[in-house]
């Protein structure tokens, strides 16, 4: 038997739907859960723009939002290859009415050059945000999404979608599988 490598036995584990040790599997469906939404502003990694979240990057579209490490060895990488397939079925919503964005939680580390070779590697569209920014205003967007353990190994894999008005937002924990992700962005774009 060949040796895979540490991307394709993730990808394969993703694919199958097989939740390694210490992770938990992802919801039956979404929860809804408050979030708290500061426009505050952040460093997008590709543009080298700064951009407020809420008035400039999220507007009035679907925002499907994580936190990330790009030194994480599973969860992120894992989640990534989730949006990543999700974009791709969204196709022509993506950019128009959906936004994807994601929020480094280690600022120093996730230099903008760390934070834009991570988007490649995940085949990120131009419409899927990657984000670093002061940590005090990561900090307090991260508050607001109840994301609250910001330690690298020890961080609740969840993705949140909605829009900026809503007072809630949909939770997917864990790892869920692409179509989960773009039938929840539907059901809010609906």
């Amino acid at each position: 038997m060949r040796a895979l490598s540490r991307r394709s036995f993730m990808g394969s584990a993703l694919g199958m739907g097989i939740w390694l040790t210490g992770m938990a599997p992802p919801a039956r469906g979404a929860v809804r859960a408050p979030v708290s939404l500061a426009d505050i502003p952040l460093l997008d990694a590709r543009s080298g723009r700064r951009m407020k979240l809420v008035s400039e990057v999220i507007g009035d579209r679907v925002a499907a939002l994580n936190f990330i490490f790009t030194t994480c060895a599973m969860t992120c990488p894992l989640q990534s290859m989730s949006l990543a397939k999700a974009q791709a079925l969204l196709g022509a919503a993506m950019g128009r009415d959906v936004v994807f964005v994601s929020i480094s939680l280690d600022p120093y580390t996730d230099t903008p050059t760390r934070l834009a070779a991570f988007a490649d590697a995940h085949k990120a569209g131009a419409d899927w945000h990657f984000f670093t920014g002061e940590p005090r205003l990561i900090d307090e967007l991260r508050r607001g999404f109840e994301a609250y353990d910001p330690r690298r190994d020890e961080h609740p894999p969840v993705i949140a979608i909605g829009r900026a008005v809503a007072s809630d937002w949909s939770r997917l924990y864990g790892l869920p599988a692409p179509p989960a992700i773009a039938s929840e962005v539907d059901a809010w774009l609906a």
